[in-house]
């Protein structure tokens, strides 16, 4: 009994093709990169440097570059929350991404009616400006000028920069 085998070279062919139109398929349901630029109306604000787009189950996050804000939980925590509310709340934003950061949130430059928000935030003494690594130099011009005119967090008797409020919390956190 001689049966007629396919030639190999045609599963294979089956094969690849299938993997190719999978993986096209994938590509298209995440986003690999962000976009060049975005235009929303932010759904939500997590905390004084963090917001979602779009709706808050399934929007994106994004996190303001060159500043670091209170965590919600810490001293001025509420107020840099709602100082970035104010600024944005309601509002058309334009987003410039510069990257993702390890959580997946895309970290952007934000505007709101045509005024630097991370900026707004510095100077307001709601937010300080990342240093490390040659952070922008306005942002540390504004944060020395609240610091020196004590506004915002600035007033309080001893702020706590949220990376040292964030490593005291993992210290603090029970292992198991």
């Amino acid at each position: 009994m001689n049966r007629r085998r396919k030639p190999p070279g045609l599963w294979r062919w089956a094969l690849f093709l299938a993997a190719l139109v999978a993986g096209a398929w994938a590509a298209t349901r995440m986003p690999a990169s962000p976009p060049d630029t975005l235009t929303a109306v932010p759904a939500r604000v997590i905390d004084g440097d963090s917001f979602v787009l779009g709706d808050a189950a399934g929007g994106h996050e994004v996190r303001i570059a060159g500043i670091d804000a209170p965590e919600f939980r810490q001293p001025y925590g509420r107020e840099a929350r709602s100082a970035l509310q104010d600024l944005i709340a309601g509002r058309q934003i334009v987003i410039l991404p510069r990257a993702r950061d390890r959580h997946g949130r895309i970290v952007a430059d934000v505007t709101a009616g045509g005024r630097d928000v991370g900026a707004e935030l510095v100077a307001a003494g709601a937010a300080w400006a990342q240093r490390e690594r040659g952070g922008d130099e306005a942002l540390v011009a504004a944060e020395d000028l609240a610091r020196a005119s004590r506004r915002g967090l600035w007033a309080l008797p001893d702020p706590i920069a949220p990376w040292d409020w964030r490593a005291r919390a993992r210290n603090e956190s029970p292992t198991e």
